[in-house]
């Protein structure tokens, strides 16, 4: 996990308006093959989620992967 990461969760606070609401997480690093680092980062999101009570919809690295997050996003409104 980077330190930009844990930072951001270290001072995470979420109040009851956002419990149960969809968390979609975008993901961008310098490497060409970023699985690992994605690996790691979606099971600290997903643990996160659950902390908090929010939906963890899902994680994106590649202009793919976002389109189909916002394809789950539109489909909800």
């Amino acid at each position: 996990m980077s330190g930009y990461l844990k930072t951001f969760i270290d001072h995470l606070e979420v109040n009851d308006d956002l419990k149960g609401r969809d968390l979609y997480f975008i993901i961008q690093g310098a490497d060409e093959n970023q699985s690992v680092a994605i690996n790691a980062a979606y099971g600290t999101i997903n643990r996160v989620a659950k902390r908090f009570g929010l939906n963890f919809v899902g994680i994106a690295q590649t202009s793919a992967q976002i389109q189909k997050l916002q394809q789950k996003l539109n489909s909800k409104s």
